[in-house]
């Protein structure tokens, strides 16, 4: 197959991809509150806020707004640290796990579709490829910052 033609079927299949309603379904779930309550039930559903804002590499204030959030939805709850009046714990309610349990549900019925519809040579090459692809965008964006912090 010749260059060019390699080149634009490489860009349309990632940009079919990316603009697949299943796949920024999934990429929702993966990131953000999603990632946060998945964390949670990963931690024994303790943690603090701190914790959390760094995990997610966000502000205190931003952190507040989403465990507000989910508070709200009773996904979490936070507790005064009886042992230190002054740390607040965040911890998974009944509520979120089963949301978690739900939501890892719908992610992992997808990549069993995918899985399915692939075969098992076919998904190990898919797995081989795209982590070759995630490590050059890596390699690639540390480039990029050397670059710009050189600049």
């Amino acid at each position: 197959m010749e260059q060019r033609k390699m080149r634009l079927d490489v860009l349309e299949i990632l940009a079919g991809l990316c603009s697949s309603q299943v796949f920024r379904d999934v990429q929702k779930k993966m990131k953000g509150a999603c990632f946060l309550l998945e964390y949670l039930m990963e931690s024994d559903g303790v943690s603090t806020p701190g914790t959390l804002a760094s995990l997610l590499q966000v502000s205190g204030a931003r952190i507040t707004v989403l465990l507000s959030a989910l508070q709200e939805k009773h996904y979490v709850e936070r507790q005064i640290d009886p042992a230190d009046k002054r740390r607040v714990t965040v911890r998974l309610t009944d509520s979120g796990r089963a949301f978690v349990q739900e939501m890892r549900g719908q992610v992992f019925s997808f990549a069993d579709e995918v899985c399915n519809a692939l075969g098992e040579a076919d998904t190990e090459q898919l797995i081989r490829i795209s982590k070759k692809l995630l490590n050059a965008e890596r390699t690639a964006q540390g480039q990029r910052r050397k670059g710009g912090a050189q600049a």
